[in-house]
Formats: structure tokens, C-alpha cells, sequence
């Protein structure tokens, strides 16, 4: 997996895993600014590798995002408290590869109220070998006592040598369109 940008973020949280782990941290800034991506790298650098699966895939991170109604199939609200039950149990277990595991909420700001609580209870008893970052737009949208317990990380976007990086590798490189964004900015 690569990572484009943020990469001062990464090197921050890989650099030393013992440091890094036993300790919830929330990742903060825009929607669709890599947040998911620089904690899943972060993932896929921290944890013991698997043959042909997807880092998401890891028996070792756990990722809670809004969740499908069965009746409707819409995408529901928000979080719900069971979700968060799940990552309890999930933080509860050992490794399954040993090592550390990852615990990623995305949209954390969408969780219940009651769910808000059992997330506090539990980055307040976190085990010494989990991670637990919260992707957030604002630290208004968490209880205070969250965020107080949580490192903060904000993420700001792009350089531009990055978005051309990240536009070439995916085979949308255009220098006029980079000349355009030039004049823009």
C-alpha cells in the first residue's frame, strides 16, 4: 500500500512501535483527505504480514464504520453501541498473530452517545498492545473526555508534489491539469 502525503505521520507512529501502541489517538481533518489510508498504512507497517490479504482483511485490525440495515440496505446514521460491543471484544482477545492489533473507527463523530461512553471506558483500560485511532473532521464531535485521552493528529492536504505523485500513480496524470491547480492556488 502506498502512501502519498502524510508521510511525516506515518514515519511518526512506525518509527517506534512500543511507543506507538497501548494508546488511542485521533487522526483529524477533512473528509476524503487520507485519514483511512495513512492508519491503514500505519497498520500494514505495525503488523505481522499475511499472504495475499488485504490489510483490512488482517485478523489483527478491526474496523468499525456505519453499518448496512438488513431491512433496508441503506447505509444506517450512525454507529451503533453493538459495533463498539464488537471492538470491545475485539481489544479483549489476544493477537491472533501476535504482536499488536489496530483498531480503526471511521466517522467516529457518528457514534451514539452510548456508544461514545463505551469507546471512553475503553481507550481509559486499553491493553498495552492495541492501537486505537479515531478518524474525525473536528474535535467538536467527540465527549470531551475522548478527546482529552487521545493524541491528536491533524492532517492538512496535499502538497502538490504529492497529488501529482499520487495522480501519476494512478494513471491520471495530466500537467495541464496541474498547471491549471498552479494558477488556482
Amino acid at each position: 500500500m502506498q502512501l502519498y502525503g502524510h508521510t511525516h505521520i506515518f514515519e511518526k507512529l512506525t518509527k517506534s512501535p512500543a511507543h506507538t501502541a497501548g494508546k488511542p489517538y485521533c487522526f483529524i481533518g477533512p473528509y476524503k483527505i487520507g485519514k483511512m489510508h495513512t492508519a491503514l498504512c500505519v497498520a500494514e507497517k505495525l503488523l505481522p504480514k499475511t499472504q495475499g490479504k488485504l490489510i483490512e482483511n488482517h485478523p489483527d485490525v478491526f474496523i468499525v464504520r456505519r453499518e448496512k440495515n438488513p431491512e433496508t440496505g441503506k447505509t444506517k446514521k450512525h454507529i451503533d453501541l453493538s459495533q463498539i460491543q464488537g471492538l470491545q471484544q475485539f481489544i479483549s482477545r489476544n493477537s491472533a498473530l501476535g504482536g499488536l492489533r489496530v483498531a480503526i473507527i471511521d466517522q467516529a463523530e457518528l457514534c451514539h452517545e452510548q456508544a461514545q461512553q463505551a469507546l471512553l471506558k475503553t481507550i481509559e483500560e486499553l491493553p498495552k498492545q492495541v492501537i486505537v485511532i479515531f478518524l474525525i473532521p473536528d474535535t467538536e464531535f467527540l465527549l470531551p473526555t475522548i478527546i482529552s485521552r487521545c493524541h491528536l493528529i491533524h492532517f492538512s492536504s496535499l502538497s502538490l508534489k504529492d497529488m501529482e505523485a499520487c495522480a501519476e500513480a494512478f494513471g491520471c496524470f495530466d500537467k495541464k491539469m496541474i498547471v491549471d491547480v498552479k494558477i488556482v492556488l
